[in-house]
């Protein structure tokens, strides 16, 4: 069971992009995005997602800026 259709990736191509996007191209990457959605549910589950810190979450970026710091040394 896909989770984003063909007919909705194709109205976005031409809604936002102005983008004529072929069938067999909206199939591929419904079937891609349904699969990485899936995916990514799964990882949420088996993950603690408390336990993920946020790419830009105030730890990494001070240990981003002090691994900078001593590069420039």
């Amino acid at each position: 069971m896909g989770l984003v259709r063909p007919e909705t990736l194709k109205l976005i191509a031409k809604e936002i992009y102005d983008y004529d996007l072929s069938d067999q191209g909206a199939g591929a990457i419904a079937n891609g995005a349904g699969a990485l959605l899936t995916t990514s549910h799964h990882l949420g589950a088996m993950l603690e997602p408390d336990g993920v810190e946020p790419p830009f979450g105030y730890p990494n970026l001070e240990a981003e800026a002090a691994r900078i710091g001593q590069k420039g040394r």
